[in-house]
């Protein structure tokens, strides 16, 4: 037998609220509507979707209060509402995550490696920029703009060219350093949460440029992926989309 809209909503429904207790370890007497505000302090999908899910709140009270004929609700939710609330549902319960998408080789550098060699690789590789790796520790975020840094300040010098071809990594590694311009994520780590982070970091001086992924999360740990804000941004905003 075919569910009514009311009872795709409820199950629905009932599928969200029972997330956010098991999420919160909250007792049944904490509302739904606080389960929401709650949760949305920390996670950014209910953050994303906070406004609807209190509208669903306000829908499913009318629901389960209205009169019944035959042993179904009056009150029957529009379908395009239904297929809303089942899509935020069957997103929270499984988010698409990075690890999904994002798990690559990722090209890195040393402290002892050459400026030009790193120059060369990036531009044959169309990079933008490479993590600095010092030991199984990330040490920062190398670029363009970090090297074109220091070329300029070897033009003051009487042989820059010379000066450049004679130079490393490590050279330039303070400078790099005090960009803060990336962030390193753990691999489970859903599209909405690396969307906003990069959405939060456009305040900065120094944007985030790149997510650097990793097991959990830390920068001891070996990179396993990267998503650029040029090139891989769009393709998160578009899955969310859909």
């Amino acid at each position: 037998m075919e569910m009514s809209n009311a009872d795709r909503f409820l199950e629905a429904f009932n599928a969200i609220e029972n997330f956010l207790r098991r999420n919160l370890e909250a007792r049944n007497f904490v509302s739904y509507f606080n389960l929401v505000d709650d949760m949305s302090e920390t996670n950014l999908i209910i953050r994303q979707y906070r406004d609807q899910l209190r509208l669903f709140g306000n829908l499913r009270n009318a629901i389960i209060h209205s009169e019944r004929k035959q042993g179904k609700p009056v009150a029957d939710p529009r379908e395009d509402v239904v297929l809303e609330i089942e899509k935020i549902s069957a997103f929270l319960m499984n988010p698409p995550l990075v690890s999904q998408h994002f798990l690559t080789d990722v090209f890195s550098v040393a402290p002892e490696d050459s400026l030009v060699t790193v120059l060369q690789t990036l531009v044959e590789k169309d990079f933008c920029q490479a993590p600095i790796i010092q030991d199984g520790f990330v040490l920062g975020l190398i670029n363009f703009e970090a090297i074109a840094r220091w070329m300029a300040e070897l033009t003051k010098t009487p042989e820059p060219l010379k000066l450049f071809k004679d130079s490393y990594v490590k050279d330039i590694i303070t400078k790099t350093l005090k960009l803060k311009n990336y962030r390193i994520i753990k691999k489970e780590t859903d599209f909405v949460t690396a969307r906003e982070y990069f959405v939060e970091s456009l305040g900065n001086p120094h944007p985030a440029e790149a997510l650097l992924i990793t097991e959990n999360g830390r920068r001891d740990e070996p990179i396993i992926g990267i998503i650029t804000i040029s090139e891989d941004l769009e393709k998160i905003i578009e899955v969310l989309r859909r």
